[in-house]
C-alpha cells in the first residue's frame, strides 16, 4: 500500500516503519494523503474517511491508530467510510512472565505489534519475582529477571503505539519462586503467602512499587492479592493467634494500599479473596452479598472478576451483579487459554468469551483484561493464542465475532497469517476423546499427557481410543503445512507438528507393548525395541532441537531448563523402556513386573462409566509418575 506521509508526526511515520513487515506502506508524495487527528470528543472511537487522494483517520486516543491504519488498508479499494466505537476504554492484555518464559526485548517488540494493530490499548506485565529489586538479591534470582533498563525499553516502545506498560505484581501471595529462599522465611505465613502485619513484609512490597514506579510511566498498578486460600493460617496463626482473616485481609490491602499512593499509584486487585472471605470460600454463582458484607469492601481499589472457565452466561450475570453490589468500579478479565500445556485452546477461548462478552455489555464494564497465563512451566507460545487475542479486539470495537469478520481481521492485523490454519493447533486437545470444548474438561491436555507419559506404565491408557494414533498423525501433517505457509510464524507450528507426530506413536505405545506381552509376542516386542522406540528417541530429540529454537525467538534461556531436565527424563524412560524390552526379548530377565499389571482409569472413575473418557490433567508432575505426592504447583 503507497500513501504519502508527509502529513505525519515523526511518532507516527516511526510507527509505520515498525510495523512494516506486518503493514507494510511505502511513503510515495504521489499517494493518497495520510492525515490523523486525535481527538477525545469526537463521536467515533476510530473513523477512516476516503476523500479524492486522501485518506483522513480520526481517533479518540493515539494506541487506536495502528488499528485504524489497519482498516484503512483493507477498506482502500472499496473506500467504504469506516467507524467503530471501542466498547471497553481500557482494552488490555496480560503476559505471564512468572512461569518460566520470559519474554525477551525482542519478542515483546514483536507482540506490541500485533496488539497495536488489533487496537489494545495497554500490556499487564505479571511478574511475581521476574523484576530486579535493589537490595534484595534473591528477588527472582537466576529466573530471567528484568531490570529497570529493560522495563523502561519496552515501555518506551509501548509508548511509541500510545499503549501503557501496566505493572501487575502480586502483594500477598503467588510468591513461591521468591519464598524458596531461606533469607525470605521470616516474610513467610504459609506456602506463597506472605506474612501480613509484619515489617519487612511491607519493606518488601514498597521496594517492588518503588521499583515498578522507577521503570514504567503507567500509574495504575496490579496488586494480585488472589488465591492466598491459607491467609493467616501458617506462621501468622503461630505470632497472632486466631484471627478473622477477612480483617487481616482488610488490613492488609490498607497498608498496601497506603504505599500505592505514596507512589501515585491507583489500584487495581483480582477479586476473588474478598468474595471468597465474605462467602464461605466461594467464588462462582448464587452469592448473596449483603449491604453489610459489601461496605466491608474498599471503594478506593478497582476489583478485577476474572473467569476463564465459564461457558454458562448466568454464571457470569450472577457474578458481575454481585460485583457490583460490592463496588462501583469494576473490570473482567478473560483467559487466552495457553496455560494447559504445549498447545493453545483458541476454540475453548472463544466459547468462555462469548458469553462473558455479553454479560460485560450488559454490566457496562470499561476495563477488560485477556490474560494468558503460563502454568506448568510457560509451554506454549505467546502467538498461539493470537486468535483470542483477536476474537476481544473484534469483540471491543465491532461486537461483531462472525467467522467471515474474524478471518479478514486476523489476516490484516497478523501480516497475512490464516486464522484456519491457527484452528489446527486445537486439534492437539480438541481428539477423539474429547472433541468439543466444555467446561468438564477445560484442564484436558492430552498432547502433553501423552509427551511426558512413561511408555511402559501407560497411566493414560484407558483415555485413548483406537483412533487416537491416526488423529494425531493426520494433525502433525497438517501443522507441517500450516509451519510452511505462515508468513511469519513458522516457529509456533513447527513444534506443535513434531508434538503431534509423538503423540501419535505414544497413543498406542504402552497400549501395543502390555498386549505384546501378555501374548508373549516377542516380535512385536522386538518391533518396538528396535525399531519404534529408537524412532521415538530420535523424534524426541527433534522436538527438543525445534522446540528450543521456538523459545528462543520468544523468551530468554531461563526456565528453558525445566523443558530440558522434563524432556531429558521422558528420553530416559524411553531409553529404559528399550533396555526392559531387550533383556526380556533375549532372555535376560524372565518377566516385566511393570506390565503385568492391569491399567486402570486415571481419574479412578467407575468401570462401567459411559463418560467422556477425557480426563483433567495438565501437570507435569502428576503425568510423568505415580510414584510422588500428587500437586498442582504451576512452575
Amino acid at each position: 500500500m503507497k500513501l504519502n506521509l508527509s502529513a505525519l508526526s515523526e511518532q507516527y511515520v516511526k510507527m509505520i516503519d515498525e510495523l512494516a513487515t506486518l503493514l507494510p506502506i511505502e511513503n510515495d508524495e504521489c499517494a493518497p494523503l495520510l492525515t490523523v487527528t486525535v481527538d477525545e470528543t469526537t463521536k467515533h472511537s476510530i473513523k477512516v474517511m476516503f476523500a479524492d487522494n486522501a485518506i483522513i483517520i480520526k481517533i479518540q486516543k493515539p494506541f487506536m491508530f495502528a488499528r485504524a491504519l489497519g482498516l484503512a488498508a483493507e477498506k482502500a479499494e472499496s473506500k467504504k467510510t469506516i467507524c467503530e466505537d471501542l466498547l471497553y476504554p481500557q482494552l488490555e492484555t496480560m503476559i505471564d512472565a512468572s512461569r518460566n518464559a520470559v519474554m525477551h526485548y525482542e519478542g515483546f517488540c514483536r507482540m506490541v505489534q500485533y496488539f497495536a494493530l488489533m487496537g489494545y490499548s495497554g500490556i499487564q506485565m505479571y511478574t511475581e519475582d521476574t523484576y530486579e529489586i535493589e537490595g534484595y538479591p534473591y528477588f527472582g534470582y537466576l529466573r530471567g529477571r528484568y531490570t529497570k533498563s529493560e522495563l523502561k525499553k519496552m515501555d518506551d516502545y509501548c509508548a511509541l503505539f500510545g499503549m501503557e506498560l501496566i505493572p501487575c505484581i502480586q502483594t500477598l501471595a503467588h510468591l513461591g519462586k521468591t519464598l524458596r529462599w531461606s533469607t525470605y522465611a521470616d516474610y513467610t505465613d504459609f506456602d506463597d503467602i506472605l506474612l501480613v502485619d509484619d515489617d519487612r513484609t511491607y519493606a518488601l512490597i514498597e521496594a517492588m512499587v518503588k521499583t515498578m514506579s522507577e521503570s514504567l510511566r503507567c500509574r495504575r498498578i496490579n496488586i494480585g492479592m488472589d488465591e492466598a486460600h491459607m491467609l493467616g493460617l501458617g506462621k501468622y496463626r503461630d505470632v497472632h493467634g486466631e484471627a478473622d482473616r477477612m480483617d487481616i485481609m482488610l488490613r492488609h490491602f490498607a497498608k498496601v494500599k497506603a504505599i500505592c499512593d505514596k507512589y501515585g499509584y491507583r489500584a487495581m486487585m483480582w477479586s476473588d479473596m474478598f468474595f471468597r472471605l465474605l462467602n464461605n470460600d466461594q467464588y462462582e454463582s448464587n452469592i448473596e452479598i449483603s449491604p453489610e458484607k459489601a461496605a466491608l469492601i474498599p471503594k478506593d481499589v478497582d476489583l478485577v472478576y476474572w473467569n476463564y472457565y465459564s461457558t454458562d452466561p448466568k454464571i457470569y450475570d450472577d457474578m458481575l451483579a454481585a460485583h457490583k453490589r460490592m463496588s462501583p468500579s469494576i473490570s473482567f478479565a478473560s483467559g487466552a487459554w495457553k496455560w494447559s500445556g504445549f498447545a493453545p485452546h483458541n476454540s475453548y477461548s472463544y466459547v468462555a468469551s462469548i458469553p462473558a462478552h455479553e454479560c460485560c455489555k450488559k454490566y457496562d464494564i470499561k476495563q477488560m483484561i485477556v490474560t494468558s497465563w503460563g502454568d506448568d512451566g510457560g509451554e506454549a507460545s505467546l502467538f498461539s493464542v493470537l486468535p483470542t487475542f483477536q476474537l476481544w479486539a473484534e469483540c471491543a470495537y465491532e461486537d461483531n465475532y462472525s467467522r467471515e469478520h474474524m478471518e479478514k481481521r486476523f489476516a490484516t492485523c497478523t501480516g497475512g497469517e490464516s486464522l484456519a490454519d491457527f484452528d489446527i493447533m486445537d486439534r492437539l486437545t480438541d481428539t477423539p476423546e474429547n472433541p468439543t470444548p466444555s467446561i468438564e474438561f477445560c484442564g484436558c491436555s492430552p498432547s502433553k499427557q501423552l509427551l511426558y507419559v512413561d511408555p511402559m506404565f501407560g497411566y493414560f491408557d484407558r483415555h485413548v481410543t483406537d483412533e487416537t494414533s491416526k488423529h494425531y498423525f493426520e494433525t502433525a501433517e497438517m501443522l507441517r503445512e500450516a509451519a510452511e505457509r505462515s508468513p511469519h510464524l513458522e516457529h509456533v507450528f513447527a513444534p506443535l507438528a513434531c508434538l503431534a507426530e509423538i503423540d501419535a506413536y505414544k497413543a498406542d505405545c504402552s497400549r501395543d507393548i502390555r498386549k505384546a506381552y501378555k501374548a508373549n509376542d516377542r516380535m512385536a516386542l522386538g518391533d518396538y525395541a528396535y525399531e519404534i522406540l529408537p524412532g521415538l528417541l530420535a523424534l524426541e530429540t527433534d522436538f527438543m532441537e525445534v522446540y528450543s529454537n521456538s523459545w528462543f525467538k520468544e523468551n530468554k534461556v531461563n526456565g528453558l531448563e525445566l523443558f530440558d531436565v522434563r524432556m531429558g527424563g521422558q528420553k530416559q524412560r524411553v531409553s529404559r523402556a528399550i533396555e526392559r524390552l531387550s533383556a526380556y526379548i533375549e532372555g535376560e530377565v524372565e518377566s516385566l513386573p511393570e506390565l503385568e499389571e492391569d491399567i486402570l482409569y486415571y481419574d479412578c472413575r467407575p468401570e462401567d462409566s459411559d463418560a467422556s473418557l477425557a480426563v483433567n490433567e495438565c501437570f507435569w508432575n502428576n503425568i510423568a509418575t505415580i510414584g510422588a505426592s500428587r500437586n498442582s504447583k504451576s512452575y
